[in-house]
């Protein structure tokens, strides 16, 4: 049997930027924080559906699980097309 696929994303409420193509309608499966989920999480949700969405908070020290292997294909892209964003602005389902 196969580990399930974990998606590390980052809480809502932690954000100071977002790529515009940010999805808010999740949230993590561990707490229920709201979290923001950039294009390369969504395709990797898309080709494994059943994949842990936790968020920063709940997979402990973000520097480890980045360290742990490499980003997804699309990270470093969507990291220089981010814009500022202020979370409190943001009205979340």
């Amino acid at each position: 049997m196969s580990e399930r696929a974990m998606l590390v994303v980052m809480r809502v409420a932690r954000m100071t930027k977002v790529h515009p193509k940010t999805d808010f309608t999740h949230r993590c499966g561990r707490c229920h924080e709201p979290v923001g989920i950039f294009p390369s999480g969504q395709r990797l949700l898309r080709e494994q559906p059943n994949a842990e969405i936790v968020c920063d908070g709940c997979a402990g020290d973000p520097t480890a699980v980045l360290l742990a292997g490499e980003p997804l294909p699309g990270v470093r892209q969507e990291a220089r097309e981010s814009v500022e964003f202020d979370f409190t602005k943001k009205k979340l389902s």
